[in-house]
């Protein structure tokens, strides 16, 4: 039903210029002002049905709601937020100070004044703290100047009120302001959890999800060793060349396709993508969570991301349509952890990423190349053929195998 609400307020009164926050503080400051309506309506029943004693109250209130509901129009059709909040903390000071005075005081209007205090927790969730507090001031200070004028404002309100209808008013007074409260709370904890959700999301597109939860629960993440993990690199071939002929926003749209895709292939296989640069792909298997099979998993979705190459391709028009790519792979131990203290990145090192980087570089173009380290574990699995070797700098020759 929150949810509900909540889409019908940004639809209805907000713009699509409006950011997170300002969409936040109209879901909570107008749901305040919709949970009040039923309580001013119970009230001017309530009033009338005393209308002896309640006439003035009785109009008041509906003033308040006749404020309240051209404000809600006002808003709607306007889009100013501030004007708004104004014109309700205005409303509401009237509603509590005028029933208040014209009642007779504290006692015999069974404290209404007490909503007065919706003020300043709309101003403070409207505008800001600071004006939050300063109504909050002003309202502490409205008290103590009616505590002051009591004798004067008594001899304003009825002469006599029955007893019974005085704790019948102090029973709805209780019960309205603890609904109020209720509901108001309530709002507050759907908006924080929907928040606390769409920054885990956030968090999880930067982070694996077990670094991110260690991050949120020490404020840091250890760097971790991983005995063997497998790593895959794709790279644009003749991107520089292309990419010149294309424009800035087409270039981007076109990437993106492809790396869409990339990131639901290597998703479905239980992969984790480390990074892109530029035109270069990385990802990984058998981190954060160490797993057996992982080669054969990233075997997969290497063949998976070159179907969809491949598909792209024949479906193309244009030479210009399409990129061809070139992947590499390979398998061995790293070091995994964040870096970076404003802006957080997954990353991992080490001479096997080196390795899976020069296995994508030694590839040819719409091939998957393997190193012999990958080709060892997964030889039964798949077939191959040879693309020869290359060697390390410090002399190691790594024989190489493409993938069919």
């Amino acid at each position: 039903m929150i949810e509900q609400l909540n889409q019908w307020i940004d639809s209805r009164f907000s713009n699509p210029t409006d950011s997170e926050l300002l969409k936040a503080r109209k879901r909570i400051v107008i749901t305040m002002v919709l949970i009040s309506v039923p309580f001013s309506i119970g009230f001017a029943l309530f009033f009338f049905t005393h209308i002896e004693y309640f006439l003035y109250p009785g109009v008041i209130v509906l003033l308040f709601i006749t404020i309240t509901i051209l404000d809600l129009i006002y808003l709607s059709y306007r889009k100013q937020f501030n004007p708004f909040v104004w014109t309700m903390i205005f409303a509401i000071f009237m509603l509590s100070i005028g029933i208040h005075v014209v009642q007779g005081g504290f006692y015999k209007s069974s404290a209404t004044i007490l909503y007065a205090l919706i003020a300043p927790a709309l101003a403070a969730t409207g505008i800001n703290r600071k004006v939050g507090f300063l109504i909050l001031v002003f309202y502490i200070t409205t008290i103590l100047a009616l505590f002051g004028a009591q004798s004067p404002i008594e001899q304003m309100g009825p002469a006599q009120i029955p007893d019974v209808i005085l704790l019948s008013l102090v029973a709805i007074n209780l019960c309205a302001t603890g609904l109020f409260i209720f509901g108001t709370m309530l709002l507050l904890v759907s908006e924080t959890a929907s928040a606390l959700d769409k920054a885990d999301g956030l968090l999880l597109n930067i982070l694996p999800e077990e670094t991110a939860n260690e991050l949120k629960e020490k404020g840091y993440v250890d760097p971790r060793t991983y005995a063997r993990v497998s790593v895959l690199f794709t790279d644009f071939v003749a991107f520089t060349k292309v990419s010149g002929q294309l424009e800035p926003g087409e270039l981007v749209k076109k990437i993106d396709r492809y790396y869409t895709a990339f990131d639901e292939i290597i998703r479905k296989h239980g992969l984790e993508k480390i990074k892109t640069i530029g035109d270069a792909y990385m990802c990984a298997g058998g981190l954060p969570t160490e797993n057996i099979g992982h080669e054969k998993s990233m075997a997969l979705a290497a063949k998976e991301m070159l179907s969809f190459v491949e598909k792209i391709k024949r479906d193309s028009i244009k030479d210009d349509d399409y990129f061809e790519i070139r992947i590499g792979m390979h398998a061995g131990p790293v070091v995994a952890g964040i870096v970076g203290s404003t802006k957080w990145q997954y990353d991992i090192w080490g001479d096997t990423v080196n390795i899976a980087s020069r296995m994508e570089s030694n590839s040819k173009p719409m091939h998957i190349n393997v190193s012999e380290s990958c080709y060892e574990k997964i030889k039964h699995d798949f077939e191959f053929t040879s693309n020869g070797s290359f060697q390390l700098k410090d002399g190691r020759l790594i024989k190489m195998y493409f993938l069919k």
